[in-house]
């Protein structure tokens, strides 16, 4: 997705689970049974990363803010 693109959906989205979904999608290309299978543990908020098929990535500042809001 085109910066643009992420930019109009993160408008549509209105609740924290909307944007916590559209983050994981834009940025990081998961899909729905990927996301539904995220737990707790794959989160690691304080060093920003997130484990996506055993592997850590750093979390954007969107998912990031997203994920805050979500656990908020």
């Amino acid at each position: 997705m085109t910066d643009l693109e992420i930019a109009e959906v993160k408008q549509a989205a209105v609740t924290p689970e909307q944007r916590l979904v559209v983050a994981l999608a834009a940025v990081y290309a998961m899909r729905a049974g990927a996301i539904r299978h995220l737990t707790l543990d794959d989160i690691d908020l304080p060093r920003r990363q997130i484990r996506l098929s055993g592997h850590h990535k750093k979390l954007s500042e969107f998912a990031h803010r997203a994920l805050i809001d979500w656990f908020a």
